[in-house]
This record gives structure tokens, C-alpha cells and sequence, in this order.
């Protein structure tokens, strides 16, 4: 059973300020604006607990929505036990659109255009469709009554209303569309046949984009191994486009004390020795930096290596 560390975890709203000490950010800008001219494709973000992955697809997320005004940018935190999460995540945020609803519906085959045209209107059954749409179950005689196919969406109906979807959101021009999946080690934990059927499924998206589509997941070095040894297909996919996130060095854990000091309004004077107690604790972790960095200020203990020792010396 794995543990994770009480690592800060960030929110979209917290990412317009970002350390970016690999560079990282223009890198994925770089293939976003490649793929906004009409080509697709697939990659992964690895590092370790706190290197930074949730905050790396955050940003990206922020950059494209801003920069392009035409783009669909889905965040999906984790994977949960099937497609039907990310399927859900895309549907509800079509659904939220009523515009967007009735531009994909007019360019996807029947019956998923015709649900969608309902799903989009004030009908009296359109509560119902929502909800089928969205994967949930409708009782048996709703089911007969829309001429459903069945009372709830499956894995596989799931993947062939995304990979619809995403090419009707595609000829409506809307561009690029970005998938950001975080937290793909995740997957490993599920039991299997279940975790090859998700895998399998996430593959047979990513070979069915259209031009202008784009999918990003992020892992950990130990839940890529695990990918790589359950299902190579999908592995050899994402690593058309990798990142590697390192641990810093102790020149970059000190500019990243200074940006989070300043970020935040504190005006202190670090120490250089209390930066050094921070890295060798951290060993350049930027999670761990952080919640180090918090705990010195709270105690007022940036201005004394021993003092720093002492201090984080009852929490680590």
C-alpha cells in the first residue's frame, strides 16, 4: 500500500505565479501552439510526490484557456476506477455550455447528436438525458420511453461518445483541445481485468484525436514503471512527448525560497546557512520546500541556521 506525503497541493486559481526552474512551461507551449495548427498528439509529466506535476497541467491549463480563446481545456484530478470518470469530466463540461451543446450536436452522428440537441433545450425529458449523458443510471421505463440504449452508459459507450465528442468539438473549431490527466500512477492500484480495460481505453482515445487535440498525463517515476510493464501500447503513446521533473539544486531551492518569500509579502532576510538546512531536509524537493518554508516563518526562524535546526529539528 503506498503513502503519500502531506504535500501542499495547489488550486487553479494559485497558479499564475510559477517557479518554473526547468522550463518546462514554454516547452508545453511550444507543442500546445504546434497542435493548435492541426496536429495531435500525447505525453506524460514524471516526477516524484511535490516536484510540481499538478501544478505544471494547472498552469498549462491557465495559459491555454487565456491564450486561446477558442481552446476546451479538461482537468481530471485523478483517474478513479474507470474511463467513465474522465468521460464524465468532458461530458459535464460540454454540458455546462448550451452553445457549445447545440455546435457539437449538429456536427456528431445520431442517436449522440439528437441527446445532445435534448440535453441542450428546456424539454421535459432533458433532465433525464443529462443524467445518462453524464453516466448515470434512469429507471428502467425511461430507458424505454427515450429509446436509450441501455439505463446507464458503459466503459465502451463511454469511449465511443469521447472520441465523438472531442471530433465534433474539433470541426466546430474549437481548438486546441487540451486533456490534462493527473495522478496516472493511480491506475496501478486498480485491481485487475479492470486496470487493463482502463489503460486499453485511454489508448484507444489517444489513437482516435482528430488535429488540434492534445493529452498530457502525469505520473510518478514508480507509476510510469507500472504502465510500461501492464500495457506497453498505451506507454509507447505518451512517450512521444516526455518531462522529467527533477529535484532542485541548492542555487535553485534558494531563488525558489526568494520567490515564495516574496509571493507571499514576506520581507525577511534568509539566511544562506537556513537555506542549506531546507535543501539537505528537502533533499530539492519543492513540496517539501515549501512546507519546510512555511514552518520557519510560523516560527520566525529564517535569520538563524541553528535556529532553523532546532525548529524543523521537531517536525521532521
Amino acid at each position: 500500500m503506498r503513502t503519500r506525503t502531506l504535500l501542499p497541493v495547489p488550486v487553479e486559481d494559485e497558479v499564475e505565479s510559477f517557479f518554473d526552474a526547468y522550463g518546462v512551461l514554454q516547452e508545453l507551449a511550444n507543442v500546445v501552439r504546434f497542435v493548435a495548427t492541426g496536429s495531435s498528439g500525447a505525453g506524460v509529466v514524471i516526477g516524484n510526490y511535490g516536484f510540481g506535476k499538478t501544478h505544471v497541467l494547472l498552469r498549462l491549463s491557465s495559459h491555454v484557456r487565456k491564450r486561446y480563446v477558442k481552446s476546451f481545456s479538461i482537468y481530471v484530478d485523478t483517474p478513479s476506477v474507470s474511463i467513465l470518470n474522465f468521460y464524465n469530466a468532458v461530458m459535464g463540461a460540454l454540458l455546462e455550455d448550451r452553445e457549445l451543446v447545440e455546435l457539437v450536436a449538429s456536427r456528431v452522428e445520431e442517436p449522440l447528436g439528437g441527446l445532445l440537441r435534448i440535453a441542450g433545450s428546456d424539454a421535459e425529458d432533458s433532465k433525464y438525458i443529462k443524467l445518462w449523458l453524464l453516466g448515470d443510471a434512469v429507471p428502467q421505463n425511461i430507458k424505454s420511453r427515450l429509446g436509450l440504449i441501455s439505463t446507464r452508459i458503459n466503459d465502451e459507450l463511454a469511449v465511443k461518445y469521447l472520441v465523438k465528442i472531442v471530433w465534433g468539438l474539433a470541426r466546430a473549431g474549437r481548438v486546441p483541445l487540451i486533456f490534462l490527466f493527473d495522478e496516472l500512477e493511480d491506475i496501478i492500484a486498480i485491481p485487475q481485468p479492470k486496470r487493463l480495460h482502463y489503460l486499453r481505453h485511454l489508448r484507444m482515445f489517444i489513437d482516435s484525436l482528430p488535429g488540434g487535440a492534445f493529452f498530457l498525463a502525469s505520473t510518478t517515476p514508480a507509476g510510469w514503471d507500472g504502465i510500461l510493464n501492464t500495457y506497453p501500447p498505451l506507454a509507447r503513446r505518451l512517450s512521444s512527448f516526455m518531462v522529467h521533473l527533477r529535484p532542485f539544486t541548492l542555487e535553485e531551492t534558494e531563488k525558489f525560497v526568494g520567490f515564495l518569500l516574496e509571493r507571499r509579502g514576506v520581507r525577511a532576510s534568509v539566511d544562506r546557512e537556513v537555506v542549506k538546512a531546507i535543501y539537505d531536509i528537502s533533499e530539492g524537493n519543492p513540496g517539501e520546500v515549501v512546507k519546510l518554508l512555511n514552518i520557519l516563518v510560523l516560527n520566525g526562524a529564517l535569520d538563524s541556521a541553528k535556529k532553523a535546526k532546532d525548529v524543523l529539528s521537531k517536525y521532521v
